[in-house]
Order: structure tokens, then sequence, then C-alpha cells
């Protein structure tokens, strides 16, 4: 008999217990304190902060030759040669054009292609719209497949500088026509390394979001840029438009 009042007695004990734990434990749980991993989510009722909210950007333009440093692109198409002159704006992405010039000189870009090409137009003019042209270390085998180009050194995917990755960017460039900006992975600030792309119309939804480190000089490299992102599209990789070479030099 004994025996059976502490089996009672001790299972009333954890009952007991059980019944107090509940009490405290399962409010925590509909409350979010405990149970529940992390939401990356916002909360209801909350908003994430824009980036570039209040940021001004400003168009540029190097049609007067200042000074600082350059690029000469010199691009083959259809035996046709096109020489595009671009002014580096190394006070407002220094990283960038640092990181561009280094594979510049070691000769990273000569002989690879434009590969990728995009032009909009628009449904009311069938005027262009947008364009965008896409280059920087690929090159075409025998068989015409797109290969990455080996690089003598690499320096490893570089910092974005443009303010949704840095607040504190300098780099206030709008993407208007004729500018040259880095490419990147889509969901990684820090991922560009040797890519880049040329803008033959502007896309101010790039603003703050890609780093802008260089815009053409001539007014009539625009419709250039235009031919040639239109070749790209129509050659499908049949007529590689080539990269011939590029080179740096600084004008005093």
């Amino acid at each position: 008999m004994e025996k059976k009042n502490r089996v009672f007695y001790a299972a009333t004990a954890l009952l007991c217990v059980a019944i107090v734990l509940c009490a405290v434990l399962i409010p925590l749980y509909f409350v979010g304190i405990i149970g529940k991993s992390p939401d990356p989510s916002p909360s209801k009722g909350t908003t994430i902060e824009d980036p570039i909210k209040g940021k001004e950007f400003k168009t540029v333009s190097a049609k007067a030759m200042p000074k600082g440093q350059y690029a000469d692109f010199s691009i083959i198409y259809n035996e046709k040669e096109y020489g595009i002159k671009v002014y580096l704006l190394t006070e407002y992405a220094p990283k960038t054009v640092e990181n561009f010039i280094k594979y510049v000189e070691k000769g990273l870009y000569n002989e690879t292609v434009f590969y990728r090409a995009d032009i909009a137009y628009y449904k009311e003019t069938g005027e262009p719209s947008s364009a965008y042209l896409q280059g920087g270390a690929y090159v075409t085998d025998r068989e015409g497949n797109l290969v990455r180009k080996t690089p003598d050194a690499y320096y490893g995917k570089i910092k974005g500088e443009f303010f949704a990755n840095d607040p504190d960017s300098k780099n206030n460039i709008s993407f208007t026509a004729g500018v040259l900006g880095m490419v990147r992975d889509k969901d990684d600030y820090n991922s560009a390394d040797t890519e880049f792309f040329f803008l033959p119309y502007a896309h101010p939804e790039y603003n703050g979001y890609y780093a802008a480190f260089g815009i053409t000089v001539e007014s009539d490299d625009n419709n250039e840029l235009y031919a040639l992102t239109k070749a790209v599209m129509e050659a499908d990789g049949n007529y590689p438009v080539l990269l011939k070479s590029v080179k740096v030099y600084n004008r005093n």
C-alpha cells in the first residue's frame, strides 16, 4: 500500500510540473520567443528602407576631354574597326577603375568578344528605349562556343562601389547613355571581377545598384554602341564582335 502511495504522489507531482510548463511555454511559443526560426522577411507593418532613398545622381560628360585616365577600345566587326574612347571615373569608383586597369595591362581583354546584348523598344514608336552591350574575358573556341579566358593573374571579386552596397560611396553617377559599368551577380553586390557593360541608352534603374566607372567621350560613340549591340543580337555568335584591344593612358 505504501509503495502505491509513493507512485501516486510521484505521478501527481509530474502532472503538476507538466501543467506548469505548458502554462509558461505555450504562450512563449505563440508570441515567437521560442520554437520558431528567424523569419528573414520584415514583420507586418514594417517596410525595408530603400538603400538609395534621398541619393542624388548626376550626369557626367567627357566631351571636354578633362584631365585624367582614359581607355581606348578597339573593336572589330565584319572587318571594320570601331574606336570607342572612354573617360575613366576614377574619382567616383577608384577601386573599380584600378581593377579594370590591372586586367587591361595584363592583356586580358585583347581578342575577346562581346557576347551578350539586348535592346528594348517603345511599343508606340518602335524606337529603341534601352540597350546594353556586355563583354570581358570571353573568347570563342573552334566550334563557336563561349569560353572564359583565364587571366594571367586573377585579382578576385571587388567591393561594389555604389550606394546600395555602401552608403558612403562617392559613386553618384547616373546611368545615362554611354556609361561603362561593371557586371555583377544579381544577388551579390561584391561579385564583380572582369566583366563590364556599355549602355547605348539610359538605364536609370541601375542608379545606385551598379558601379559606373567610365563614360564615352565622342557624341557619336553612342550610335556606334547601338550598332554594335544590334550586331551582337543579330549575329547570335556566328560573327562575333571582337574586342581587339584596350589601352589605358593618362591625359595631364
